[in-house]
């Protein structure tokens, strides 16, 4: 941290302000590494101290930094970061914003987000992302937004996080004056193992107590290279620490398990926190699987192990984060279980190795609950019946439908009725569109079965589901003979499940289910 701090380019007879501490730091190593000498440095514990010490300073004509915050300082001067330092200017304040990596992004009416800065730190700590905001008040601003910067990959896995009010939460955006460029600088650690690759900066602004987001946006990308030991190797940021020692081949340091209750369908997202050791050249699997309180075995599924940075691309002794998820069968019953796992070298389950002697080869990563909804197994009455099949799961019983003629910007009311023949890994989203003569989509509804509260990966082998749709018939929709069609495809890749009639004859990616009258208003 004082290397840090002295390491900035400031002023010659800058003057630094903090508590004794901070400045007895900074002077220890101006002292025994003569670094930057002719800085000024003055310690002043209270508040009220180091606001006078300020106001003095800078009557002086003195370039001044600060430590931390000083409540009753953005009142007087305009503020921004240089490193871990805030900078102290008179209003209005000049200040050179030339950004590495310009943009042009607004949040809101009243920001503009003019650019960024980026630096990877190497610290004792690990490796540590600067970004440093250029940020343009375009008009006065009432509220008090916080800034969070966020590093994730392409499947939106945390690398990295960082959340303050701008300028080290120094300088709320309720004191910005318009017209001001304000530096505002965040670091970031880099989490231990995360694989190496290129990682989306995600900047958010929002207010503290409210849900929704002032505005979000992905800025850039930076490149993060691979945690090559434990020494330095930045946050672990799981729940469990294990150091379990598997074969003398690959070493778990730890992981975690997000959430306690799940229903059927549900994903349990795990996090794993894999060191190499030796021997890497196989491949290697995780078998998890469901033991209820009487040892029986539900759900069991094989992953690879760290496909995003296999194994075999490990060097010895690198650290790696390894994102994974669990399906809780769609048939699994209501109780507590414990999730437990097994790593695999070709078929092989790798021993667990205690002062080198084996231990067993299974680890219980810890108990679960299940708790699911109602189901229903009888067909209730329809409306019009319709046997008709998508992929070799889903199975269309029929449907309800009102009005059955409608006119532009009226809705249609429309019920599915499906059937589970298998369980499904897939969660599917159904499409309902409403078709004109030429084939042009008129009206349109995409969803998860139930609203979201019905996914697919959650329904049992001959479950009966009721899917319901508002369907909005476009407003300038001509008069004329219409087409209702349904059919799901995979959210993930786009991909539509194929349709087959009650002959198992194709039907193309979509089932039509009747005509619509569209009518003059």
């Amino acid at each position: 941290y004082g290397m840090d701090m002295l390491s900035q380019p400031l002023e010659e007879d800058a003057v630094v302000v903090g508590i004794l501490g901070e400045i007895t730091l900074l002077n220890y190593f101006q002292e025994t590494e003569a670094l930057r000498p002719d800085l000024a440095s003055i310690a002043a514990d209270t508040e009220e101290e180091r606001l006078a010490v300020v106001r003095a300073q800078m009557e002086q004509g003195y370039a001044v930094y600060l430590t931390r915050p000083l409540s009753g300082v953005e009142e007087l001067y305009h503020l921004s970061s240089l490193g871990p330092l805030i900078r102290v200017r008179e209003r209005p304040a000049s200040v050179s914003s030339e950004p590495s990596h310009p943009l042009s992004v607004s949040f809101g009416d009243t920001i503009l987000l003019r650019g960024y800065d980026q630096e990877i730190r190497e610290t004792r700590a690990g490796p540590q992302l600067r970004l440093r905001l250029h940020w343009l008040a375009l008009e006065q601003i009432a509220q008090d937004y916080k800034i969070s910067v966020r590093l994730l990959n392409d499947e939106g896995h945390l690398a990295a996080v960082h959340d303050s009010f701008p300028v080290r939460d120094a300088y709320r955006t309720s004191a910005w004056k318009p017209g001001e460029i304000i530096l505002d600088a965040h670091d970031l650690p880099i989490l231990a193992g995360v694989p190496p690759g290129d990682y989306s900066i995600q900047v958010t602004m929002y207010e503290p107590d409210l849900p929704d987001p002032l505005a979000s946006a992905t800025v850039g990308s930076v490149a993060l290279q691979p945690t090559l030991g434990l020494d330095g190797a930045g946050p672990w940021d799981v729940e469990h620490r294990t150091l379990a020692n598997l074969a003398g081949r690959i070493r778990l340091l730890g992981y975690s398990v997000i959430g306690e209750r799940f229903s059927p369908g549900d994903r349990v997202p795990l996090t794993f926190l894999w060191q190499g050791l030796d021997g890497l050249d196989e491949e290697y699997t995780l078998l998890l699987w469901l033991d209820d309180d009487d040892g029986w075995r539900e759900g069991e599924a094989e992953l690879a192990l760290s496909s995003r940075h296999p194994p075999a691309n490990w060097q010895k002794g690198q650290v790696v984060r390894d994102w994974q998820s669990f399906l809780i069968p769609g048939n699994a019953e209501d109780g507590r279980y414990h999730l437990k796992m097994q790593v695999r070298a070709e078929t092989r389950p790798l021993p667990r190795l205690l002062w080198r002697l084996p231990t067993g080869n299974v680890l219980d990563l810890g108990p679960i609950q299940v708790k699911g909804r109602g189901r229903s197994f009888d067909l209730p009455p329809l409306e019009h019946t319709m046997e008709a099949q998508l992929g070799e799961a889903v199975r269309l019983l029929g449907y309800d439908l009102e009005p059955t003629e409608a006119r532009p910007g009226e809705t249609l009311h429309l019920t599915l009725y499906w059937q589970g023949l298998a369980l499904m890994d897939t969660s599917y989203t159904v499409f309902v569109h409403l078709l004109d003569e030429g084939g042009e989509i008129r009206g349109q509804r995409d969803s998860l079965p139930g609203g979201g509260a019905l996914p697919t990966t959650g329904w049992a082998e001959g479950e009966v589901i009721a899917d319901v749709y508002e369907l909005s018939v476009a407003p300038d929709a001509p008069t004329g003979h219409y087409s209702l069609a349904v059919g799901m495809y995979d959210g993930a890749t786009g991909v539509r499940l194929p349709a087959f009639d009650a002959d198992s004859q194709p039907m193309g990616a979509r089932i039509v289910l009747r005509q619509i009258e569209l009518t003059a208003r």
